[in-house]
């Protein structure tokens, strides 16, 4: 059964590959390059999931903190991050460049969300409503993954217990 399922995920993968291939061709003009990196970046958004229950997560709620920092504060922010020093030019540019993906995202997310709920924003009221809207969300989630972890400790006791009578020694 289960090498059904990976026989079936490898011809699946398979398929999408080629067919990504031939959706963005493999000529090297600068019109198929350019075709070809829009469609892998339609892909990557389509299939990257939204962030949830990173909340409680140390390195995410510092990322959250970096990402949802005033413009004029980032770069501050970035020369106080741990361990920035050591990393050469190249290195911090790519942080840098990740950061601001991470943010543009997060801008994304909380904007969408402004839509969907009918607010309309002026340009001076989006940034407080996006800091706004994760901070209410990370609250939330930190509760559920307390919850889900408390939830996950009690439920894993009978099955430890019943491989540990199974396989201890």
């Amino acid at each position: 059964m289960i090498w059904k399922l990976g026989l079936g995920l490898l011809v699946g993968g398979l398929s999408i590959w080629g067919g990504t291939l031939h959706a963005t061709g493999l000529d090297k003009s600068k019109e198929g390059v350019k075709d070809r990196k829009k469609f892998e970046r339609q892909i990557k958004n389509r299939f990257t999931p939204k962030p949830f229950l990173m909340a409680g997560d140390k390195r995410f709620e510092k990322m959250l903190q970096l990402a949802l920092a005033d413009e004029d504060q980032l770069s501050n922010a970035f020369d106080q991050w741990p361990g920035m020093e050591s990393l050469d030019d190249r290195a911090k540019r790519m942080f840098t460049r990740r950061v601001k993906g991470f943010r543009d995202r997060l801008r994304r997310e909380a904007l969408e969300e402004a839509k969907n709920l009918e607010i309309t924003l002026e340009e001076r009221e989006k940034n407080e409503f996006i800091r706004s809207y994760w901070q209410q969300r990370m609250q939330i989630e930190r509760r559920i993954r307390q919850n889900a972890e408390e939830e996950l400790k009690s439920s894993m006791k009978p099955i430890r217990e019943g491989l540990k009578k199974e396989w201890g020694k």
